[in-house]
């Protein structure tokens, strides 16, 4: 079985649809054999037995959730990744102002998965390959959050072109400028607000 992949990493998201469904079964099975076990010794349902499996049912419930939100989405192009991969190990970018596999969900918009965050000099790009997910929303969601994070002076900006995206994420990579308290702020947001 493959290792789980961290948060931020390219197939976080392929990763804990496997981890979180497998996980969820275990906690179903636990509880089961809990219960079956306490009816079989007392022969009845009326026992301590039964009372810990049905607690032991609430972190399974949790992780079925999860796992329900994990198989919406997909990791996004590995190609995609590839590139952008070239560009961060090319150009000496901290990996901790990048951010791979997010899905951003939003009280009124719904879910939009994006492939990648990076934050450089204030700038926060990102690149989405999916239709569904519209940019100015995912823009202005994280403007919002920023603010009422306090966290200043940081531009936000999402493409849905692959091309435009790598262009500017050269661009600021080429700076070769040490990642500011800010820039760690900003992907850190990012990963508090993904899923």
């Amino acid at each position: 079985m493959k290792k789980r992949v961290k948060k931020s990493k390219y197939g976080y998201i392929d990763s804990m649809r496997v981890y979180s469904v497998l996980k969820a079964l275990i906690m179903f099975a636990v509880s089961f054999t809990i219960l079956a076990i306490g009816w079989i010794h007392t022969g009845t349902k009326e026992n301590v037995m039964t009372v810990v499996a049905i607690l032991g049912v609430l972190p399974a419930c949790k992780w079925t959730v999860n796992a329900i939100m994990h198989l919406r989405f997909r990791s996004g192009n590995r190609e995609f990744h590839e590139k952008a991969d070239r560009i961060t190990k090319e150009h000496g970018v901290d990996e901790r102002v990048v951010f791979y596999d997010s899905v951003l969900t939003m009280e009124n918009d719904g879910s939009h998965q994006v492939n990648m965050f990076v934050c450089i000099e204030g700038c926060l790009i990102g690149y989405t390959e999916f239709e569904k997910a519209k940019c100015s929303i995912i823009e202005k969601h994280i403007k919002g959050m920023l603010k009422k994070n306090s966290i200043p002076k940081i531009s936000v900006k999402v493409f849905n072109e692959e091309s435009a995206f790598l262009v500017r994420y050269e661009d600021l990579a080429r700076k070769n400028i040490e990642p500011s308290e800010n820039d760690f702020d900003a992907i850190a947001l990012v990963g508090a607000l993904s899923l």
